[in-house]
């Protein structure tokens, strides 16, 4: 199902982000969105990471013409934007650290917060729009942006932040700081998205505010294609980050317990020497599987790597709230690709998967006797397997994807809505 996109022509939109854009794909749908729909938009992003600078030239490449894009750049290479942003985002932690976050004024907050939110401020404000719209931990700098530029603001929502940190004081700080922004901004915002139901409903709940929800799926183009090979399970997971606390040891064991040949593909940035500790529980308790370490792939790219797979692997904990809240873009990717899909028992899975319906395994976290009889019924039976993907796939063209009514139209309507149109 398709839904008619409103027109956003004539209008000027910044979309902002304090990440890379390799790394923010839904601010990246939404400047691809306003821009289908005919807006003028500029993009504004940082760059502070090697990988993701390649990455974003590659992005951008591909989109010659479709929006303007802008940058601030504090990698290590720029000293001067590097030292003095490091320095003065320590001093405003420490401050806080001190007074208690909820005490700290707003802008104090948000340099606290964001490494570069002055600078990231400062580049939105010179170019001239009717509606700014920001995301991740750019919150405060897309409402300090519209006032200076004098125009409504967006932001989005994509995890719950009060609730997204580990409970230690880094985290416990991090998460208060995020509040004592949000009080400020979420009343102020004209529109503010969530990334899941789930998210959205708990910003409800909080703030007594409307939310509209529009979730990390994906355009299928021609990439749903449930193929089934012969040979070990292949079993896919990716984010940007390989490391802890994402599940990755139930999959181990798991595999270890259905004694089946199977590989596991991992897609990101290993954190330290976590890789290592994963082979060596393999090598001990799966000696059955091969691990294969894949280097990010770009954002455009992440349904069709996907497809190369058969079972993709969402394994979210329910020890950090907003895990147990999101729905990941790594579930909406492997949906759009058709794949089998694990997903633990959470609830911002729960939607989904009842739509997958035989698409999908839902379990508990831990449970890795019931992951293990999953796996080795889809390596055992390819029947089992094909339907399991041919399920996925069927979700994906009538609900789970970028083109459904519910999501980028959704989108693109409440920003028209705001202006007028």
């Amino acid at each position: 199902m398709t839904a008619r996109v409103p027109s956003l022509a004539g209008r000027r939109i910044i979309v902002l982000t304090t990440g890379h854009l390799a790394t923010s794909p839904r601010m990246l749908k939404a400047a691809d969105a306003f821009a289908e729909a005919g807006a003028r938009v500029h993009v504004v992003s940082t760059r502070s990471t090697a990988w993701a600078v390649e990455a974003d030239d590659d992005i951008v490449q591909r989109r010659i013409g479709a929006w303007t894009w802008d940058t601030v750049d504090y990698r290590r290479s720029s000293i001067s934007a590097y030292v003095r942003s490091g320095a003065r985002q320590r001093s405003a932690l420490s401050l806080a650290r001190v007074l208690g976050a909820e005490r700290l004024p707003i802008g104090l907050a948000g340099r606290a917060r964001e490494r570069v939110f002055p600078e990231i401020v400062a580049r939105v404000s010179r170019k001239p729009a009717d509606f700014v719209y920001g995301g991740g931990a750019g919150l405060a700098a897309a409402m300090y942006a519209g006032r200076a530029l004098d125009v409504p603001f967006g932001v989005d929502l994509e995890d719950y932040h009060p609730g997204d940190q580990n409970d230690t004081p880094e985290g416990r700080l991090f998460q208060d700081l995020s509040a004592r922004i949000e009080r400020d901004v979420l009343p102020a915002a004209s529109l503010r998205t969530g990334g899941s139901e789930d998210i959205s409903s708990a910003y409800r709940s909080r703030y007594g505010l409307p939310v509209v929800t529009v979730n990390n799926t994906f355009p299928l183009e021609n990439h749903i294609s449930p193929t089934i090979a012969s040979g070990p399970l292949r079993v896919y997971w990716f984010s940007q980050t390989i490391g802890p606390g994402r599940g990755l040891e139930d999959a181990v064991r798991a595999v270890g317990l259905a004694a089946i040949d199977a590989e596991l593909h991992l897609q990101g940035r290993a954190s330290g020497s976590y890789v290592e500790s994963l082979r060596a529980l393999a090598s001990q308790m799966a000696p059955t599987l091969e691990l294969v370490e894949h280097p990010p792939c770009f954002s455009d790219d992440m349904v069709a790597e996907s497809a190369k797979y058969d079972v993709g692997l969402c394994l979210e904990t329910k020890d950090v709230l907003n895990h147990d809240l999101c729905l990941a873009n790594k579930a909406l990717a492997y949906v759009a690709a058709g794949l089998a899909v694990a997903l633990t028992d959470t609830k911002g899975h729960a939607r989904l998967a009842r739509d997958l319906g035989a698409g999908a395994f839902v379990y508990s976290p831990g449970d890795v006797h019931a992951l293990g009889a999953a796996l080795a019924d889809w390596a055992r039976d390819r029947a089992a397997l094909s339907r399991s993907k041919a399920a996925t796939a069927a979700a994906a063209r009538s609900r789970w994807n970028w083109n459904h009514p519910a999501e980028k139209a959704e989108l693109v309507g409440a920003v028209a809505k705001v202006l007028g149109r």
